[in-house]
């Protein structure tokens, strides 16, 4: 016969083993960029190497609906785009652990509205000398799901610009609709820095700024001989 305290040990080794308890993965957020959809999560403390995670994606608004994500992965994201039905709908992402058949309680990230809390990615910007003055080309960046334009029924541009050495003196113009942009009143023979940032209307936060990109402008004598060619042409 085993002794009394072994007996005890070996019978709560048994619960363990029956019940499954595992802890849940933690720090479980929906994240999003140009209106796709992933989950992430850290793993429990504590946790095997070999513990894999099985994701869901629940559209919340009415009626309910759950999608079962990714399966037995050992990553600690889950990409989730494809089951988006919505770009308007309001999202949770759940994940457990599995240890063979062990499974840890679903944890489940906050509610996610997609429209409003995708990350707007930086917009593709040309900067062109032309002439005394520059030109700004803007290119809106490419969305997963439909357009900038048909998601957000109101998008402007933020321009900011400055000279090269002279970051402190910085210039801005606010709240553009149209694509391209002249820059006046340029000094020449100088190098001009530009950045753009979108701000779409019901989205929480403005775009990641783009790329900054610099040109110069024409020296002065460059910019006489245009004019008198100009002139001489009229």
């Amino acid at each position: 016969f085993l002794p009394l305290q072994n007996i005890y040990f070996f019978l709560i080794i048994l619960c363990l083993s029956v019940s499954g308890v595992l802890n849940s993965p933690t720090n479980v957020q929906l994240m999003s960029t140009n209106m796709d959809l992933v989950l992430k999560w850290d793993p429990p403390a504590g946790a095997p190497r070999d513990l894999v995670y099985t994701t869901e994606l629940i559209l919340r608004n009415s009626p309910m609906d759950s999608k079962p994500g990714c399966v037995n992965t050992s990553a600690l994201q889950c990409e989730l785009t494809h089951l988006v039905v919505s770009i308007y709908g309001r999202y949770t992402g759940r994940v457990k652990a599995q240890l063979g058949a062990q499974s840890s309680a679903w944890a489940s990230s906050d509610d996610f509205l997609l429209d409003k809390q995708t990350s707007i990615g930086p917009p593709n910007v040309s900067l062109y000398s032309n002439g005394a003055k520059l030109e700004v080309s803007i290119t809106d960046p490419v969305f997963v799901h439909s357009t900038l334009r048909d998601i957000y029924y109101y998008a402007t541009y933020n321009i900011t610009y400055w000279k090269k050495d002279r970051m402190k003196e910085l210039k801005h113009i606010n709240g553009l609709q149209q694509n391209r942009v002249v820059l006046h009143s340029l000094d020449p023979s100088t190098e001009y820095c530009v950045q753009v940032q979108i701000i779409a209307s019901t989205a929480q936060k403005p775009s990641t700024p783009s790329i900054v990109h610099c040109a110069r402008t024409p020296s002065g004598n460059h910019l006489i001989k245009l004019w008198n060619r100009s002139f001489k042409e009229t």
